[in-house]
């Protein structure tokens, strides 16, 4: 099966929706705000025709980071850790549409020719 490649670009979102000043905690509405919008990624905002997108497996950063997706490198002071409360929300919401594998590099799990390495995976 050929895989199909999107870079999701759900930190850009998050960390520009809930990064604090100095990155290092997340406000208390963090989580319902990442979950909101990974559920918008998945059903709306993709580019795969109608309905969710056909995934079977979310890769998705355990991190804030601003530069996700751009091809621009992140300053270390405005990533941070994803908070237990963060993830529970958005594995709760992609759990309707596929596994979750949280991951800690995207360059780790995509090709040259920027095709996610799991099969019937979207990063």
């Amino acid at each position: 099966m050929r895989q199909i490649t999107c870079l999701l670009a759900l930190l850009i979102f998050a960390t520009a929706a809930c990064g604090g000043d100095d990155g290092a905690e997340a406000p208390a509405d963090s989580p319902g705000v990442l979950a909101a919008g990974v559920e918008e990624l998945i059903t709306v905002d993709h580019t795969f025709g109608s309905g969710p997108a056909p995934f079977s497996t979310y890769l998705i950063l355990d991190t804030t980071d601003p530069a996700a997706g751009t091809g621009m490198s992140s300053d270390d002071a405005t990533v941070r850790p994803l908070t237990k409360d963060e993830r529970a929300a958005v594995e709760a919401v992609v759990s309707a549409y596929g596994t979750l594998q949280w991951i800690d590099d995207a360059d780790d799990f995509r090709t040259e020719d920027l095709r996610p390495t799991v099969d019937g995976a979207v990063i």
